[in-house]
Protein backbone atom coordinates (compact mmCIF):
# COMPACT_ATOMS: atom_id res chain seq x y z
CA UNK A 1 0.00 0.00 0.00
CA UNK A 2 1.17 3.47 -0.81
CA UNK A 3 1.47 5.57 2.34
CA UNK A 4 4.67 7.47 1.59
CA UNK A 5 4.94 11.19 2.15
CA UNK A 6 4.11 13.30 -0.87
CA UNK A 7 7.10 15.42 -1.86
CA UNK A 8 4.85 18.03 -3.49
CA UNK A 9 3.05 19.12 -0.31
CA UNK A 10 4.22 19.82 3.21
CA UNK A 11 3.61 16.74 5.33
CA UNK A 12 0.74 15.61 3.14
CA UNK A 13 0.41 11.93 2.44
CA UNK A 14 -0.61 10.31 -0.78
CA UNK A 15 -3.89 8.51 -0.81
CA UNK A 16 -3.33 4.77 -0.44
CA UNK A 17 -5.15 1.74 -1.80
CA UNK A 18 -6.67 1.39 1.66
CA UNK A 19 -8.16 4.89 1.42
CA UNK A 20 -9.63 4.09 -1.99
CA UNK A 21 -11.22 0.84 -0.80
CA UNK A 22 -12.73 2.54 2.25
CA UNK A 23 -14.11 5.29 0.02
CA UNK A 24 -15.58 2.80 -2.46
CA UNK A 25 -17.19 0.86 0.36
CA UNK A 26 -18.61 4.05 1.87
CA UNK A 27 -20.16 4.85 -1.50
CA UNK A 28 -21.62 1.35 -1.87
CA UNK A 29 -23.09 1.55 1.65
CA UNK A 30 -24.57 4.99 0.92
CA UNK A 31 -26.14 3.79 -2.32
CA UNK A 32 -27.38 0.61 -0.62
CA UNK A 33 -29.08 2.76 2.00
CA UNK A 34 -30.66 4.91 -0.72
CA UNK A 35 -29.02 8.07 0.61
CA UNK A 36 -27.64 11.08 -1.20
CA UNK A 37 -24.25 12.72 -0.76
CA UNK A 38 -26.11 15.55 0.96
CA UNK A 39 -27.72 13.15 3.47
CA UNK A 40 -24.34 11.75 4.48
CA UNK A 41 -22.72 15.19 4.55
CA UNK A 42 -25.44 16.49 6.85
CA UNK A 43 -24.97 13.55 9.22
CA UNK A 44 -21.20 14.11 9.33
CA UNK A 45 -21.61 17.90 9.38
CA UNK A 46 -19.49 18.34 6.26
CA UNK A 47 -20.23 19.35 2.67
CA UNK A 48 -21.52 16.87 0.11
CA UNK A 49 -18.43 17.70 -1.94
CA UNK A 50 -16.21 16.42 0.86
CA UNK A 51 -18.23 13.19 1.03
CA UNK A 52 -17.77 12.86 -2.73
CA UNK A 53 -14.00 13.26 -2.34
CA UNK A 54 -13.91 10.55 0.35
CA UNK A 55 -15.89 8.18 -1.87
CA UNK A 56 -13.71 8.89 -4.91
CA UNK A 57 -10.60 8.21 -2.85
CA UNK A 58 -9.14 11.64 -3.53
CA UNK A 59 -9.33 12.54 0.19
CA UNK A 60 -8.82 10.25 3.17
CA UNK A 61 -11.95 9.46 5.23
CA UNK A 62 -11.10 10.39 8.84
CA UNK A 63 -11.30 7.53 11.30
CA UNK A 64 -13.62 9.47 13.60
CA UNK A 65 -16.28 9.46 10.84
CA UNK A 66 -16.45 5.65 10.68
CA UNK A 67 -18.59 5.18 13.85
CA UNK A 68 -20.94 7.93 12.66
CA UNK A 69 -21.32 6.21 9.29
CA UNK A 70 -21.85 2.84 10.97
CA UNK A 71 -24.68 4.39 12.96
CA UNK A 72 -26.14 6.07 9.88
CA UNK A 73 -26.07 2.93 7.71
CA UNK A 74 -26.74 0.47 10.53
CA UNK A 75 -23.70 -1.65 9.68
CA UNK A 76 -20.57 -2.90 11.49
CA UNK A 77 -17.29 -1.05 10.93
CA UNK A 78 -15.62 -3.99 9.20
CA UNK A 79 -17.77 -3.39 6.11
CA UNK A 80 -15.62 -0.36 5.35
CA UNK A 81 -12.62 -2.69 5.00
CA UNK A 82 -14.47 -5.21 2.83
CA UNK A 83 -12.43 -6.20 -0.20
CA UNK A 84 -8.99 -5.61 1.27
CA UNK A 85 -8.45 -9.28 1.98
CA UNK A 86 -10.75 -11.17 -0.37
CA UNK A 87 -11.68 -14.63 0.82
CA UNK A 88 -10.47 -17.53 -1.33
CA UNK A 89 -9.31 -15.21 -4.12
CA UNK A 90 -12.81 -13.85 -4.61
CA UNK A 91 -13.03 -10.23 -5.73
CA UNK A 92 -15.44 -8.20 -3.60
CA UNK A 93 -17.33 -5.55 -5.56
CA UNK A 94 -19.86 -2.81 -4.82
CA UNK A 95 -22.84 -5.13 -5.25
CA UNK A 96 -21.48 -7.62 -2.73
CA UNK A 97 -20.82 -4.87 -0.21
CA UNK A 98 -24.32 -3.46 -0.73
CA UNK A 99 -25.95 -6.87 -0.25
CA UNK A 100 -23.98 -7.45 2.93
CA UNK A 101 -24.94 -4.01 4.23
CA UNK A 102 -28.62 -4.64 3.48
CA UNK A 103 -28.57 -8.00 5.24
CA UNK A 104 -26.78 -6.45 8.23
CA UNK A 105 -29.65 -3.98 8.65
CA UNK A 106 -32.23 -6.77 9.06
CA UNK A 107 -32.77 -6.92 12.81
CA UNK A 108 -34.91 -10.08 12.85
CA UNK A 109 -32.41 -12.96 13.08
CA UNK A 110 -34.84 -15.52 11.62
CA UNK A 111 -35.57 -13.33 8.63
CA UNK A 112 -31.86 -12.66 8.16
CA UNK A 113 -31.15 -16.41 8.09
CA UNK A 114 -33.90 -16.90 5.48
CA UNK A 115 -32.41 -14.17 3.30
CA UNK A 116 -28.98 -15.79 3.52
CA UNK A 117 -30.51 -19.14 2.49
CA UNK A 118 -32.17 -17.51 -0.52
CA UNK A 119 -28.85 -15.94 -1.54
CA UNK A 120 -27.16 -19.35 -1.12
CA UNK A 121 -29.75 -20.95 -3.39
CA UNK A 122 -29.44 -18.23 -6.02
CA UNK A 123 -25.65 -18.35 -6.06
CA UNK A 124 -25.40 -21.86 -7.48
Amino acid sequence: MNTQKNTEGRGRRRISDLDRVIGQNAKALRLGAGMSLEDVGEHLQISYQQVQKYEAGSNRLPLHHIPLLCDLFGVPADLFLQGLLPARGMRVDDDMTRVQACIARVSDQTLRQKIVRVVDILSV
